[in-house]
């Protein structure tokens, strides 16, 4: 698959989560491209289909997804500590398919609570600037790259993916709780 063919299967999977979610499909294509070098990687083939990098273990279990029913895949992954990237062994949720994916991680990110019981990232659903949306995401924690920001933003300026944003929310990140 090239790297167009890439962007335009994953575009309606990830406008799909927003019109549900509220979470940007520009970032979430991104996102992909990022995780998975335009779906190139062991966990995003057949059979995985985590387009995002989507761990087992998230927020100690805080949430309860719909969309992934137990399957694992343990690999090497790199991982960045006080800046330094070091490389761990961790065990990564497996799909049905690819929405399956891009909609637990949208949950996730509606659903996922701190120790303290406060949402971690639910109020960053139906923010409309990707910029501020993936710099939100990334000093709360999803991920480790102290690039991974800027990285989707090159993504999606590359791909032209706010092209793919719609204004269609259904504000269920506003409704549940």
């Amino acid at each position: 698959m090239t790297e167009k063919e890439w962007v335009e299967m994953i575009a309606p999977l990830a406008q799909n989560a927003q019109k549900k979610f509220g979470y940007l499909a520009s970032v979430l294509i991104a996102q992909t491209i990022q995780e998975t070098g335009y779906g190139q990687t062991d966990l995003a083939q057949v059979g995985r289909y985590d387009v995002l990098g989507m761990k087992k273990e998230l927020l100690n279990d805080t949430w309860d997804s719909e969309y992934w029913h137990g399957g694992t895949f343990t690999k090497v992954t790199p991982e960045w500590y006080d800046g330094v990237e070091t490389y761990i062994t961790d065990t990564f949720r497996t799909y049905d398919n690819y929405q399956d994916c891009l909609y637990d991680y949208c949950q996730f990110m509606r659903d996922a609570k701190l120790v303290n019981g406060n949402y971690k990232y639910r109020d960053v659903l139906g923010t409309t600037d990707p910029e501020t949306l993936i710099s939100q995401v990334r000093i709360r924690g999803y991920c480790t790259d102290p690039t991974y920001d800027k990285s989707i933003m090159k993504h999606i300026a590359k791909w032209d993916l706010t092209k793919y944003d719609t204004d269609n929310f259904k504000g269920v990140y506003i409704q549940i709780g």
